[in-house]
């Protein structure tokens, strides 16, 4: 709902009260982020988001990925399996993922696109107060010490900063620590057994 509003509801928002006014705004100003990233993650502007997208990207970050670990994002969210990522696909990855509060949903490519919504300079890192701002979005307020403690143990060089390769980091060990089985959790193949983490993913790119 939050990134799919039509003119009727762009209309109610502008004349809503102003407490929903503000949460109107903040979802408005959020998909135009959303919009800027995927933009700038299209390096060839052809409205979908490639694997040499993808890995343009990456190597801009100075990160180095592991065999296959590119493909395994465009699959992840690849509803159509048609190889790249959709602005329409892009979104509902995020929306998802925003929501997933047992940390089901496939994020590898969400941890990029959340890092580079924050990295408003494209320098390639995130302040302190930026990295404070995701935890709490993420894991609360109760955890939010504890988040913290474990980036400051991953920002190798010191610098109060965080590069996309310690966030990587970060997060992989967070999220793999937090993950909550569930009875729900879909099995099987194609679209849902990728969002539950279940199935053969692609063969690695040479």
């Amino acid at each position: 709902f939050f990134f799919r509003m039509g003119t009727r509801e762009m209309n109610q928002g502008k004349n809503a009260p102003p407490a929903e006014l503000r949460a109107y705004l903040g979802v408005a100003q959020e998909l135009e982020k959303l919009r800027e990233v995927f933009i700038a993650m299209d390096a060839d502007s052809d409205g979908c988001i490639s694997e040499g997208d993808l890995s343009h990207i990456l190597a801009s970050f100075k990160y180095k990925p592991r065999r296959g670990e590119v493909a395994d994002m465009i699959w992840e969210v690849d509803e159509d399996c048609d190889g790249q990522v959709s602005w329409a696909e892009f979104e509902l990855m995020f929306t998802r993922c925003r929501s997933d509060t047992a940390f089901l949903e496939p994020r590898k490519l969400f941890n990029v696109v959340d890092f580079m919504m924050h990295d408003k300079d494209r320098s390639g890192k995130i302040s302190f107060d930026e990295v404070m701002e995701i935890f709490f979005r993420r894991y609360g307020k109760s955890a939010l010490e504890q988040r913290t403690n474990e980036f400051l143990a991953n920002d190798v060089d010191h610098d109060n900063e965080i590069s996309f390769t310690e966030f990587h980091a970060t997060l992989n060990s967070q999220e793999h620590a937090s993950k909550k089985p569930s009875k729900n959790s879909r099995a099987g193949s194609g679209r849902g057994a990728k969002r539950a983490g279940i199935g053969s993913p692609p063969p690695p790119s040479l």
